[in-house]
């Protein structure tokens, strides 16, 4: 392992100036994302690289699951790929290479920032070799899969604090650390009346927008029914959702709700999208976002339309609640109770006046707390306390 910290066998009376904080800072970190989809998780694996790639540090971005078009944008972006861990390496092969390049005496720590089957491998890999190792939970079913990594000797970093509770102790070793966004790309400068004539929705109608790609976890197949209902209780309200079926069973998921929308006498007022590349486009077109769940991490939907300045209405599921407060930066949602949650989506879509309020406090609120510089900079605290307890070592 390349190690640019001091030894700890060093007496401290050696050297009594003091340290650059850089001195415990990895500059060549590893990077590892399970998968290479449009998705939140791999969306803040890459901004999280550009940027720290634009702070001096070397990092190399790694896909070691399913194909997907991330490799294709970080190249755009000017970041770096390991070699023959992108698109054209079959699928199996990927996380054995990963691994022996996490090994190879290249890399001073290995980011894990999923806890899939592939990732905990690569992690797994690292550790017995020596290296430092960050662990990011970003799934509340990966729980176990961090507290043993946690246990052998990872650093665990989770985005929802209901989850970092049930990791281990809090302390540097257990970190919360909530997403980030640049919140100055938004909103997209767009023409609104254009994007809703492609959606083939009125300039006259009020739009909700879900942004979720088809897993069990989002809870899509809670949220159908709560919007047919708010749908059939408001003429004047469309909802749109937009978000990819990767799986078989997201694929069984999507088959079902459209089923569903389409048995629906407002059905033709829920517009399914598909997996769509012009988000902020789609939120800066819509009046009011809605986010469901089962379990989420800090959600980059909720960030992403507060950078819009668009109101929310969320799930209480962990995660959402670390971000929204009730009346103040959104409205939360009992999914499942059907009849409150369709009783709330329409109030919010009949009163432009709580809309705007609420979208300016949480406006206001992501640009205060949730930058992705601050998101960064606590990662980097991570890092420097994983490397230098590896350093500590005898």
């Amino acid at each position: 392992m390349r190690c640019e910290a001091a030894s700890a066998a060093e007496p401290a009376e050696a050297d009594e100036s003091p340290r650059p904080a850089d001195s415990l800072r990895p500059r060549h970190v590893l990077l590892v994302s399970e998968n290479a989809y449009l998705a939140g998780a791999e969306t803040s694996t890459l901004l999280a690289a550009e940027t720290m790639a634009g702070r001096g540090i070397d990092v190399t971005l790694a896909f070691a699951g399913r194909r997907g078009p991330m490799a294709r944008v970080a190249t755009e972006k000017g970041l770096k790929l390991l070699p023959g861990a992108a698109r054209r390496t079959p699928g199996p092969l990927r996380a054995p290479l990963i691994s022996r390049a996490a090994t190879s005496g290249s890399f001073d720590l290995v980011h894990v920032s999923h806890l899939g089957p592939r990732c905990e491998r690569i992690a797994r890999s690292a550790l017995v070799a020596g290296l430092p190792v960050v662990a990011h939970l970003r799934v509340p079913s990966h729980v176990p899969v961090a507290r043993s990594l946690r246990q052998a000797g990872a650093f665990v970093v989770t985005n929802s604090t209901a989850t970092a509770d049930q990791v281990g102790a809090p302390g540097m070793a257990v970190r919360f650390i909530p997403n980030g966004i640049d919140s100055g790309g938004f909103p997209q400068p767009i023409d609104r009346s254009q994007v809703r004539s492609d959606l083939g929705i009125p300039d006259t109608a009020v739009l909700g927008l879900v942004v979720a790609n088809f897993h069990w976890f989002k809870g899509l197949d809670l949220l159908v029914p709560i919007v047919l209902d708010a749908l059939e209780k408001d003429p004047k309200l469309h909802v749109a959702h937009a978000g990819g079926a990767t799986y078989t069973e997201g694929r069984n998921i999507r088959r079902a709700l459209i089923a569903q929308a389409a048995a629906s006498p407002a059905g033709s007022r829920l517009h399914f999208l598909g997996s769509r590349p012009d988000v902020p486009a789609l939120m800066s077109a819509a009046d009011f976002t809605i986010v469901p769940s089962r379990g989420e991490g800090t959600a980059r939907v909720v960030l992403e339309a507060w950078a819009t300045g668009r109101a929310v209405v969320g799930a209480t599921a962990g995660g959402i609640t670390d971000l929204l407060e009730e009346g103040v930066t959104g409205r939360l949602i009992d999914m499942e109770d059907a009849t409150a949650s369709a009783t709330t989506l329409v109030e919010v879509a009949s009163d432009p006046g709580q809309r705007e309020r609420l979208g300016r406090a949480g406006r206001q609120r992501v640009t205060e707390r949730y930058s992705l510089d601050a998101h960064v900079d606590a990662l980097l605290e991570v890092y420097e306390s994983a490397f230098q307890a590896r350093a500590d070592r005898p």
